[in-house]
């Protein structure tokens, strides 16, 4: 198998498909594709797309599904605030959750997202009233892993979505601005008027590839010996992060996690070493130049709390 860069990943994403097949690309969306992606599937990071309706949010969810057997994820929509407990065996089983529109989650559910991203189990008391003597049980979800997608113009959405939860996730916007409109306007445009195998410049056994190379990162991550990454380069970075915001002090640790995570897509180049049995990974300058390439601009913008929507204005 070929060693995969960061490039084909983003190969992956100019060339995604519907689940009918029909290509539909992520075109102008290289850093939010790539740092939800990354993030989210090797360093287990709660993520949020925020955006307006009809701007890619759902496209680009779809994609990262796509990468993942089914299997491993648990898509939470269009349900009442009990009907998650009742499919808990599911969600106990999966690896990852997928929140849609999680404007439309109940008040119910949204707090049981709140308690997983604190890294706790959320519980719940119920009484068998059934029996003849009533008996108590617990039900438990097990903490996993959310990535979900905000419509930013629904008033709901933005009530739930409070400060409590958003120190909790690592956030990012989708592009809504002229020019990102006229690109895809363009490749509809074309997608009409040519054939399909001049717009796909990836193969599928090439995509099987990938997503067989995302996994083995997966499972070597959750192994009970797993590498523990530690980035000697960190100190260095100071000086790129904007400390006149407060809000870096906790959004920091979202650049951080996306440089581990990119150390992981390169198992073979990180530098192992062991210590009173603990193995060590060391997370080389190369990564750290990859993370700030594929994020910087879109960390500073979010301690200036300007999402890309605004861009245009």
């Amino acid at each position: 198998m070929k060693k995969f860069e960061i490039h084909d990943l983003l190969r992956y994403f100019h060339n995604a498909k519907k689940a009918d097949g029909t290509l539909f690309p992520i075109l102008g969306e290289d850093s939010l594709a790539l740092t939800t992606s990354i993030s989210y599937l090797l360093e287990d990071t709660n993520f949020c797309i925020k955006a307006y309706s009809g701007t890619g949010k759902t496209v680009l969810m779809e994609a990262i599904a796509s990468l993942l057997p089914h299997d491993y994820i648990y898509t939470v929509e269009h349900m009442s605030e009990t009907a998650i407990w009742y499919d808990r065996d599911k969600v106990n089983k999966s690896r990852f959750v997928f929140i849609p529109e999680a404007q439309k989650i109940p008040e119910g559910v949204m707090e049981i997202i709140k308690t997983w991203a604190d890294g706790r189990t959320s519980e719940r008391k119920v009484t068998d009233v059934t029996s003849k003597y009533k008996p108590t049980m617990y039900q438990e979800l097990h903490p996993k892993y959310v990535l979900m997608a905000v419509a930013v113009e629904n008033d709901k959405g933005s009530a739930m979505f409070d400060a409590e939860l958003e120190r909790r996730c690592m956030i990012m916007h989708t592009n809504p601005t002229v020019k990102q409109t006229e690109m895809i306007i363009k490749h509809k445009l074309m997608h009409s008027a040519l054939p399909r195998t001049t717009l796909s410049s990836m193969s599928d056994k090439e995509v099987k590839n990938l997503q067989a190379h995302l996994m083995k990162a997966i499972r070597e991550r959750d192994e009970d010996d797993a590498t523990v990454i530690k980035n000697p380069c960190a100190p260095f970075l100071y000086e790129a992060i904007p400390s006149a915001f407060p809000v870096s002090r906790s959004k920091v640790q979202y650049l951080l996690q996306l440089i581990n995570a990119i150390a992981r897509f390169y198992p073979d180049e990180i530098i192992r070493t062991k210590v009173d049995g603990v193995t060590y990974g060391l997370v080389s300058p190369k990564h750290n130049w990859l993370g700030l390439r594929i994020y910087l601009n879109s960390f500073v913008e979010e301690c200036l709390h300007m999402p890309s929507h605004g861009t245009d204005i």
